[in-house]
């Protein structure tokens, strides 16, 4: 990942020695750090909710369903559970939280729209 715009793309004054992506002006990480929807921000709630929530670091795993690119699983610790909802295909799929049970609400998703 390129760091910026620059002409070495935030790497080094001087040229380097592999070929810059030709995208480097715009797919940066100064450019994704402001866009609120980009896969680093999604990477940066993903972080976030793995240190707020001790089953997504030592729960036990339970599987749910595994269906076409659906993989459904949860994650258990300290009587709390977290269901986690894969899309492993390239369609976009819907899930709710409903639709799979448990009734309770979303707290991300790789929209990164607000959690219901």
């Amino acid at each position: 990942m390129q760091w910026d715009a620059s002409e070495h793309a935030g790497f080094s004054t001087a040229s380097p020695w592999l070929p810059l992506a030709s995208d480097f002006a715009h797919e940066n990480v100064v450019n994704l750090d402001a866009d609120t929807k980009s896969i680093l921000s999604l990477y940066r709630a993903l972080i976030a909710l793995r240190r707020k929530l001790p089953q997504l670091v030592t729960g036990t795993y339970e599987p749910v369903a595994a269906q076409g690119d659906l993989l459904l699983y949860r994650r258990k610790s300290e009587g709390q559970a977290v269901t986690i909802a894969l899309n492993l295909g390239a369609e976009p799929m819907s899930v709710t939280s409903n639709s799979i049970g448990f009734g309770s609400k979303i707290l991300l998703s790789t929209f990164l729209d607000p959690a219901e």
